[in-house]
């Protein structure tokens, strides 16, 4: 009895929800609560980041052929010996862009988990820098499936049947009856597709059981990650649009 006293309440936690970084690979899709649990408990982010970061890079190998075939039409002009050389430096860059994939997402992830450690901070006594981490990591494998698909849909057209940045394009949600939407109001859309909404209604539920806030607050701490998102489509989308 004395040592049930004496256990921490993230012991207990722990406890009473079994299974780790496996089980939450998938429970985070079916049953997230167990997974808030387990992050409260402390369960480390670093290795779903992990997962995040090979996914990523997957998608990058897959992807970047199409790309580079989107981007031949900047160079049709031309002479033989600069398209030769040109083809090659898209080559090497791609190799580079690679490396860079799970550098990036590291940077970003570190940023986007800090401001959303700030506003938490403001609202709950609770707020806990790794614990946000790790929310963020299991909650970001929910969009991963949307790029996945997209990267899937992208190979199954064909190589062939890319001919513009335009046509790397792919949504589950309201970007596709808009698709000839451009700038705030295509990021918007994007922000707002099937596998986005499912996050954040994620992460808010994470933020709020974590942290012990209301559901009102914890939408006010995710705003910020939401914002940040839209930034990035915009973006992205300028990209894209200045090499039509």
């Amino acid at each position: 009895m004395a040592d049930d006293q004496t256990k921490q309440p993230e012991e207990t936690i722990a406890a009473a929800v079994p299974g780790g970084f496996a089980r939450s690979l998938y429970e985070i899709f079916t049953d997230p609560a167990k997974v808030y649990a387990r992050i409260d408990a402390g369960l480390a982010w670093w290795k779903a980041f992990i997962v995040m970061a090979v996914i990523a890079m997957a998608i990058s190998v897959v992807i970047t052929p199409f790309r580079n075939q989107a981007l031949l039409p900047m160079f049709e002009n031309l002479p033989p010996e600069q398209l030769e050389r040109a083809q090659a430096q898209m080559k090497t860059f791609g190799f580079v862009g690679l490396i860079m994939v799970p550098i990036m997402m590291i940077v970003m992830f570190l940023i986007v988990a800090g401001i959303a450690h700030v506003a938490v901070n403001i609202m709950s006594p609770r707020a806990n820098f790794k614990k946000m981490l790790s929310l963020l990591a299991f909650c970001g494998l929910i969009p991963m499936i949307e790029q996945i698909v997209g990267a899937a849909v992208i190979a199954a057209r064909g190589i062939e049947s890319v001919e513009s940045m335009a046509d790397l394009k792919m949504s589950i949600g309201p970007a596709a009856l808009l698709p000839d939407a451009t700038g705030a109001l295509e990021a918007l859309l994007q922000s707002l597709s099937l596998f986005q909404i499912w996050y954040y209604v994620v992460l808010v539920l994470g933020i709020a059981a974590i942290f012990r806030m209301k559901r009102a607050q914890a939408v006010i701490a995710a705003v910020p990650v939401w914002l940040i998102g839209f930034l990035l489509l915009l973006i992205g989308g300028k990209f894209q649009g200045g090499v039509r």
